[in-house]
């Protein structure tokens, strides 16, 4: 997994350059980790790819907000991954990449939310 880079100058631009609105994103997105992850893992096993698509979303424009472009863009993996199952295109190959990059993709999220502590 690659090294968390948190952009607080680029998130403050969401934030119109409020800080205590910021501090209030990072609050939400660490308090709603642990329900989101077992959402991701239970739509994952039931392959529910609509709502699997509808977490990896919000967490593509959460990350935004957050400042960390790198987890952003793998939910934008995730999210066209799950676009193209539910559109019968090359949907073996998907459902791997899906379910191969699963594992990381929560790491991941786990290491920012981490890594947001630190911010203040």
């Amino acid at each position: 997994m690659q090294d968390v880079e948190i952009n607080q100058e680029s998130a403050m631009g969401y934030t119109g350059g409020d800080r205590d609105l910021y501090l209030s994103i990072l609050e939400v997105f660490r308090g709603e980790k642990d329900e989101t992850q077992k959402k991701l893992n239970a739509f994952l096993q039931a392959e529910d790819w609509n709502n699997y698509e509808i977490i990896v979303h919000a967490l593509k424009g959460n990350a935004l907000m957050v400042g960390c472009t790198a987890f952003s863009e793998l939910s934008k993996s995730l999210e066209f991954a799950c676009k193209d199952i539910m559109a019968g295109n090359d949907v073996e190959q998907k459902v791997k990449y899906v379910k191969e990059t699963h594992p990381q993709y929560i790491e991941f999220y786990d290491a920012l939310a981490e890594k947001t502590k630190g911010i203040a």
